[in-house]
């Protein structure tokens, strides 16, 4: 019984340190290779998407999106901040930023959203938010649970 219990277990770590994936936003554009869009676009649930710190190594910058990102995935989101500089996610007064239905899990980690023409966040039927060194201007945040 002890090796049955040892093997199932690491089975369930070999299946879960599989199954995340850490993607890099390499790009301030609102879409294409290396883009925040494209990275949420290919990410799966349990995925965590990093900004490269290189978008910041010559000051202070922002992705300016043409529309919102809507997904149903539970991911960890990392931007960039520090004493210095910032990397902005603008809604470039055209539109939301993020909008999440339906999905067990949202990390939001040293981000700045900024210029969202409507809602910056709308997380609808989401199970747990967990919100660390974010901080936002003008645009508003809708929580919501049917």
């Amino acid at each position: 019984m002890p090796k049955f219990l040892l093997s199932l277990i690491l089975s369930f770590f070999f299946i879960s340190t599989i199954q995340a994936n850490t993607i890099t936003v390499d790009s301030t554009n609102n879409a294409g290779t290396g883009s925040l869009r494209l990275a949420i676009s290919n990410a799966v649930d349990g995925d965590t998407i990093r900004s490269n710190p290189n978008l910041i190594s010559n000051g202070s910058d922002r992705i300016v999106l043409d529309s919102s990102i809507v997904f149903s995935k539970s991911l960890t989101l990392i931007g960039l901040f520090n004493n210095t500089d910032t990397l902005s996610l603008s809604g470039g007064y055209n539109d939301g930023i993020f909008h999440v239905d339906s999905t067990s899990f949202l990390s939001l980690d040293s981000m700045v959203l900024i210029n969202a023409y409507t809602t910056a966040l709308i997380a609808i039927h989401v199970d747990s938010i967990f919100l660390n060194h974010f901080n936002f201007t003008e645009p508003r945040i809708f929580l919501h649970d049917y």
